[in-house]
């Protein structure tokens, strides 16, 4: 390998980094404001829910045919016209005037966002996969828990002054902005040009996809179903429970702070020692346990929102960099997209489902035992997988 192509692969992960910060401020910008939201519309809960939930369900549909169409026409063509759409939707919630504009505007973002999960970690994949794969899929990890972090301690600062919208308006000119950057300069590895040619014909693709790289989306579906449920209600449970939006929103951030510091190491012991499964079945357990913890403090929620993340932090980069060892590289595009699809399902039954237990037993108790059992069923669905995979010679 040449120097040059050892540099232009970091560049290259700064560029995609940027994609997905973008993701992830995007996804992010309403549940900082949450209550203010709620207030300004009328909302009950599980309405409050629809708006992060409704994000993910264009997901579900569009993940598996972008996933593909990045397998054949390329990663650049596919982040280009999933940033524009982005960009749309969010414009619509910026200045849409009722709960159903927003919510349209939530749907249509989440079209163009969804496939941006599908690109980022297909592009890491070709551009890595001979070596350092497992700390670039662990440095590519902490894009989101920053973005949630900046979200959640920005937005309510902005929207004290100018109101709820204003994070949202930041956001467009983030995204515009990684937008320009990755049209200008994303280049493919050259390995990788034409194989999109050898994955011709959809419903084989799907089927030779193979049988675990659903079950790591089956695991990471339950993962995002437990953590962003926390993220959209963990700022309005502490608000009930008598704390300012600001110090609410900064203590929930507090839950990506274990992603950001520790996902880059994860991904780093994960190339010398490999066990991505124990790994995110540990993160599961941990998780499952603090979650449901939570509903019986009163104060200095700090804490266990700091042990949540620390366990959580376990699940990312094992999920991404076993998800590029289950499935070829000429069908990397189709294995991130059912990663996504799946992915997508969680973040949509998730929150809607917390929301809704909130509106019914009037408590969060129930809630944050449900994100408890989503947790738990990530580690149990990846212990399957690791049943199923010890069984074969291969890693």
């Amino acid at each position: 390998m040449t120097t040059d192509r050892s540099r232009m692969r970091w560049a290259i992960l700064a560029q995609i980094y940027l994609c997905m910060f973008a993701y992830a401020v995007v996804f992010q910008s309403i549940p900082p404001v949450m209550s203010l939201v709620i207030g300004h519309f009328h909302l009950s809960h599980h309405q409050a829910g629809l708006l992060m939930s409704m994000f993910a369900l264009p997901g579900v549909f569009v993940s598996l045919p972008a996933g593909m169409l990045a397998d054949r026409y390329g990663v650049k063509a596919v982040g280009i016209i999933s940033m524009l759409i982005a960009i749309v939707g969010t414009l619509l919630v910026a200045a849409g005037n009722s709960f159903e504009a927003v919510l349209a505007g939530r749907i249509i973002a989440g079209t163009g966002a969804s496939s941006l999960v599908i690109i980022v970690p297909q592009a890491i994949a070709q551009w890595f996969f001979d070596r350092h794969m497992g700390i670039a899929m662990g440095i590519f990890n902490t894009a989101m828990p920053i973005g949630t972090i900046v979200s959640l301690n920005a937005f309510p600062v902005l929207a004290g002054t100018w109101g709820w919208r204003s994070g949202v308006w930041a956001t467009i000119l983030f995204t515009g902005l990684a937008l320009v950057i990755f049209s200008i300069f994303y280049r493919r590895p050259a390995e990788a040009t034409g194989e999109g040619h050898k994955t011709k014909g959809n419903a084989p693709g799907i089927a030779a996809a193979g049988f675990p790289i659903w079950l790591v989306g089956a695991a990471w579906a339950f993962f995002n179903a437990s953590i962003i449920s926390l993220f959209t209600f963990a700022p309005d449970f502490m608000v009930s429970r008598g704390l300012a939006l600001g110090s609410a929103g900064f203590d929930t951030s507090l839950v990506m702070v274990g992603s950001m510091v520790l996902s880059p190491v994860i991904g780093l012991v994960v190339d010398r020692v490999g066990r991505k499964e124990a790994f995110i079945a540990a993160g599961g357990l941990g998780m499952a346990l603090f979650l449901a913890l939570l509903p019986a403090i009163r104060q200095n929620f700090g804490l266990l929102f700091l042990c949540v993340g620390l366990t959580a932090a376990l699940i990312p980069a094992p999920v991404f960099s076993l998800a590029a060892s289950v499935v070829s590289r000429e069908r990397l595009g189709l294995g991130y997209g059912i990663l996504s699809m799946l992915n997508n399902v969680g973040i949509f039954v998730g929150p809607q489902l917390v929301g809704y237990g909130r509106d019914v037993t009037g408590s969060y108790g129930a809630s944050f035992w449900l994100m408890s059992l989503f947790a738990m069923l990530a580690t149990g669905t990846i212990l399957g997988l690791w049943a199923t995979r010890r069984q074969s010679p291969k890693e």
